[in-house]
């Protein structure tokens, strides 16, 4: 089960997070969404809870790491499937701007728990700036047991569905030199200038292989040719793998973003 804490004084709830995932009724079934808009093929049973409220819950497998969830979900027939839960720890209606205190006590109240639908309980209290302290302290007690991070919801905010400052992310980053393998091409306002780079590292000892489209580039950086070849710092959140690499050496990075050129390097590095 996530962990979950309440920071007050701007009062702020702390809360481990894996991916949000939107839990909807569309007048005919219950549907599930990822943070990016895509449909998952998963369900729950959801009958016990009012249709007219958006439910975000996090996915979960108890044991398993995101990389295992995320595999599992993704394919068609896994084993698996039948032991993932839906974690929910926030609801909201569209045009409902409560803040988030009121929520989560309607969330306390009224969602109703079964073997696969489950509450993220509010643990703790801790007030800031002057127990940043224990914050810190549980921050470290959740990623020592593997957990990606802790997520900061201020009290009185309402739902957005985005980070924001009314939503903040604590959690472990990780670096490695990538090698720059493509370009890719940006949108909007960086239409016909690089938006990303498709970078990769291969870790011999292991012969695994991590992949990612990287971006934060400069306006300056999305104007240069150079790029193929390149060994760059990256900055990421993390491994994942899906339904066709499950189970291989082979992984994307999560949320990669560029940090620099590393010209003093000709190898990739991924320690």
């Amino acid at each position: 089960m996530p962990l979950c804490f309440t920071i007050l004084n701007s009062c702020v709830p702390l809360s481990l997070v894996i991916d949000n995932v939107d839990g909807y009724y569309d007048g005919n079934d219950w549907l599930f969404i990822s943070r990016n808009g895509k449909p998952l093929n998963i369900s729950f049973d959801m009958s016990d809870q009012d249709i007219d409220f958006i439910y975000d819950g996090e996915l979960l497998i108890p044991g398993k790491n995101f990389n295992y969830v995320d595999g599992v979900v993704n394919s068609l027939n896994h084993p698996d499937k039948d032991k993932v839960t839906y974690n929910i720890f926030d609801m909201y209606q569209n045009e409902n701007h409560q803040p988030y205190y009121a929520r989560r006590m309607m969330l306390d109240n009224y969602v109703k728990e079964n073997d696969k639908v489950k509450i993220v309980p509010l643990l703790t209290t801790v007030k800031l700036p002057e127990e940043e302290e224990i914050l810190y302290d549980k921050f470290l007690e959740v990623t020592s047991r593997g957990g990606e991070g802790v997520m900061l919801n201020e009290k009185n905010s309402i739902y957005r569905h985005k980070r924001g400052s009314h939503l903040l992310k604590l959690k472990d980053t990780w670096r490695l030199d990538m090698k720059v393998i493509g370009l890719k091409e940006g949108k909007g306002k960086y239409e016909g200038k690089i938006g990303s780079l498709e970078c990769e590292a291969i870790d011999e000892t292991y012969g695994t292989r991590y992949h990612t489209f990287a971006g934060g580039l400069s306006d300056a950086e999305r104007e240069m040719t150079d790029w193929i070849g390149q060994i760059v710092e990256i900055e990421c959140n993390g491994k994942s793998q899906n339904a066709k690499t499950l189970g291989s050496r082979e992984f994307s990075i999560r949320h990669a973003r560029y940090i620099r050129r590393r010209l003093d390097k000709t190898e990739t590095s991924t320690d």
